[in-house]
């Protein structure tokens, strides 16, 4: 039980990383340092910031069927919901500001959605680790 909740803790701490540097650098290429600061974001930054996203939230779903002790698929499947749950608090409760709204209703279906995909092509060939 203890590592099936590690993994997923795992995964997602690998998408919650990875999403900040991410972040971080469209933010710099973008020359977009502070959302309060934009009237409005760019397209293009949003887009790059979804894709980056879905990209982050499959190394988090890969990581968490990786390290599972067994069905890893399942712990994918965890990690989505936990991500589909916090990622719909979110858009409920954040200030607007520059995110449009269509941006705040896509995220928790990409992040979930990707969290899924990553654990689909993480390896399953061993059913438990050895202790």
């Amino acid at each position: 039980m203890l590592r099936s909740i590690l993994a997923v803790v795992l995964g997602y701490a690998a998408m919650m990383v990875s999403t900040m540097l991410v972040v971080y650098l469209l933010s710099v290429g973008f020359g977009v340092m502070s959302e309060s600061e934009a009237a409005a974001l760019p397209t293009a930054y949003v887009v790059a910031n979804l894709a980056g996203g879905l990209a982050c939230a499959m190394l988090g779903g890969f990581v968490a069927a990786w390290r599972a002790p067994r069905a890893p698929r399942m712990h994918a499947v965890v990690l989505a919901c936990l991500v589909f749950i916090l990622g719909v608090l979110y858009g409920l409760t954040a200030e607007r500001g520059a995110q449009p709204t269509w941006y705040l209703a896509l995220l928790p279906l990409l992040a979930a959605g990707g969290a899924l995909l990553g654990g689909l092509i993480a390896p399953t060939g061993r059913t438990s680790r050895a202790t």
